[in-house]
């Protein structure tokens, strides 16, 4: 059903039973004023029942039927009248009671502009069987009247606003219920912002809402199959990376590797035969220092390109490799660099892949800290969180990273960093190592090891 025609509706349901509910109410309360109105008028019957009574009345009879009367006068029900007695001096015999102090109907009809003066009165004489003669005054009742009006208004108001507020009510909680998709939407659509397609749009009422669930959900799937894939190929170059890198590990150390101890052999025999000349044997030094030199530069190149594992390995042995990762760079000639571990058993039971992509992680994050953040400590971090993901830290002493942040998404490495931590299924942040100085860097990841075991 479309969203205009299922508001529509629910209004016109809610406001038929609300108008239902007003109308008995109206009933109801013409019910009551009726009542009153048979009320007064047997209290009118009776009063002039008891006035014609006293006409005529035995002397000792007089006093009890005044009694009568001033007992009808005080019931409360007479309605409209203002009834007044009085004997033959003047001396008032029975009365209506009088208003207790300023009336609000008074006040307020008086502001309306209506007439304040006492309506004009009728006067009767009646006698008693002993000659005594009793005057009755008799007149309109204004504040009963205006009491009686203004209670009607009174009602009236409180219906309408009983209405109103049943309106207002009864509207918001049907546009609440037609919008309540909108929260699943919302919450939905920051999912995807922070690229959590697994969220989906509820479905409601309306046609427009579960187009719009339906289109997003269809959105959140593709987004997520497009990001499964691009994962995946992701993951791909970089294996195809760690199988070039190898070729070029190998073509260096059987093509390169031997071609420089031919030359380091070479110079070393060059170096023995041209003893006794003092020129030439200073060449000769040079020249082998410098075959050692390429030699080393070579090695140190081959590592870095290859860690040293063996064919016979069923696992990425990690442990190793990062140990002895560390270990070169604190045996670094000219500005050696404190490299600490902190490992726990984690390390020991990793799917190659992530084996791989955690030691590339912490040589790129010690080259950094090197080369670019003059840092002399770096502390490696890698071990398992209460939530079942694998955590890799990486701490330096260094500069850290500037306030705009521009390092963390150009250059210097940490882009591939990003890359290769996106394309395992993990999460990357970049930290000040102390928050109170800015100074240093903390590199985060965190792997799903369900998703990393599962590789495997």
């Amino acid at each position: 059903m479309r969203m205009s025609r299922l508001l529509l509706s629910r209004i016109v349901v809610l406001s038929a039973a609300m108008l239902l509910v007003a109308l008995a109410l109206a009933v109801w309360q013409a019910r009551r004023d009726v009542e009153h109105e048979a009320q007064g008028a047997r209290q009118t019957a009776r009063l002039l029942d008891a006035l014609g009574g006293l006409h005529g009345a035995p002397a000792d009879e007089i006093p009890r039927r005044l009694r009568a009367v001033q007992s009808i006068l005080d019931s409360g029900e007479m309605r409209h009248l203002r009834v007044i007695l009085r004997d033959e001096a003047g001396a008032v015999l029975a009365h209506s009671p009088d208003a207790a102090g300023p009336r609000l109907q008074a006040w307020l009809f008086a502001v309306l502009g209506g007439s304040a003066d006492d309506e004009p009165s009728v006067h009767w004489t009646l006698r008693g069987g002993d000659g005594r003669r009793i005057e009755v005054e008799m007149a309109v009742d204004r504040a009963s009247e205006q009491q009686e009006a203004l209670d009607a208004l009174f009602d009236l108001l409180a219906i309408l606003l009983a209405f109103g507020t049943l309106v207002v009510l009864a509207s918001v909680l049907t546009v609440r219920q037609v919008l309540s998709p909108l929260h699943g939407i919302l919450h939905a659509i920051e999912g995807y912002r922070s690229q959590d397609y697994a969220r989906r749009a509820p479905r409601g009422r309306s046609e427009e809402m579960n187009a719009i669930a339906d289109g997003l959900n269809h959105l959140a799937q593709a987004l997520a199959a497009a990001q499964e894939a691009r994962r995946g190929l992701s993951a791909r170059l970089l294996t195809l990376q760690e199988a070039e890198r190898a070729h070029l590990a190998r073509e260096l150390h059987d093509e390169f590797g031997q071609v420089l101890t031919a030359m380091r052999a070479d110079a070393t025999w060059l170096a023995r035969r041209v003893r006794g000349d003092a020129t030439l044997e200073a060449v000769a030094g040079e020249l082998v220092r410098q075959c050692e030199r390429a030699s080393l530069e070579v090695r140190d190149l081959l590592r870095r390109l290859r860690p040293a594992l063996h064919e016979t390995d069923a696992q990425v042995p990690l442990r190793r490799m990062l140990e002895e990762l560390a270990d070169s760079w604190r045996g670094r000639a000219g500005r050696p660099m404190a490299v600490e571990l902190d490992l726990d058993a984690a390390v020991d039971a990793l799917p190659a892949p992530l084996a791989l992509a955690l030691y590339r992680l912490s040589q790129e994050a010690l080259t950094n800290a090197a080369r670019h953040a003059q840092a002399v400590s770096v502390r490696i971090v890698l071990a398992r969180e209460g939530d079942g993901r694998l955590r890799w830290e990486a701490l330096d002493d260094g500069v850290g990273l500037r306030a705009d942040g521009q390092e963390a998404i150009h250059g210097n490495g940490l882009v591939g960093m990003r890359e290769r931590v996106w394309a395992h299924g993990g999460e990357l942040a970049f930290l000040p190592a102390d928050p109170d100085t800015g100074r240093g860097l903390r590199i985060r990841a965190c792997f799903p090891l369900a998703e990393a075991v599962a590789e495997e």
